[in-house]
């Protein structure tokens, strides 16, 4: 739902906001006087998002920038938005791991050298623990256990 929110001294009060609303990039633009395609907008999206979590603590919601606005997603929005970003997180994992396992260490000196490795080994383990736990809790379909309705003609 989209909302208008309180502007007071270029200030946005994110106070009265609930769970499935949304802040357009209209309201913001009022504000902050940045056209929303431009660095400096992005740049002052994410501390307003930050502004929004602060206030919206007691809600407990899942705050993300979208098509330029601000919006406070419902619970549904959040369960699905949340679990992609978790896994959008351990590939950024995987792949800074790969990169560090690729860096020349030839020059290294050997303290920097033994660091370098115990860095490797931490985050190999840490991964091959996902790795291990998300084959071991594979979902599997559920298997309705009670009888359902039947039709009695």
């Amino acid at each position: 739902m989209e909302r208008s929110i309180a502007k007071s001294e270029k200030q946005i009060d994110f106070s009265q906001l609930k769970k499935g609303d949304y802040v357009t990039p209209e309201s913001i633009r009022e504000v902050i006087g940045l056209d929303p395609k431009t660095t400096e907008y992005s740049m002052k999206m994410m501390g307003l998002v930050e502004q929004a979590r602060r206030e919206l603590q007691h809600l407990e919601a899942t705050i993300v920038i979208h098509k330029y606005g601000i919006s406070i997603l419902t619970d549904e929005q959040a369960t699905v938005y949340n679990e992609r970003r978790f896994d959008t997180g351990i590939g950024v994992m995987e792949r800074a791991h790969s990169q560090a396992a690729k860096v020349d260490t030839t020059n290294f000196d050997s303290e920097l050298k033994m660091v370098h490795a115990r860095r490797l080994t931490v985050q190999g383990a840490i991964i091959g623990a996902v790795t291990k736990t998300r084959k071991e809790l594979k979902l599997t379909a559920h298997e309705r256990t009670t009888p359902g309705v039947e039709n009695k003609e």
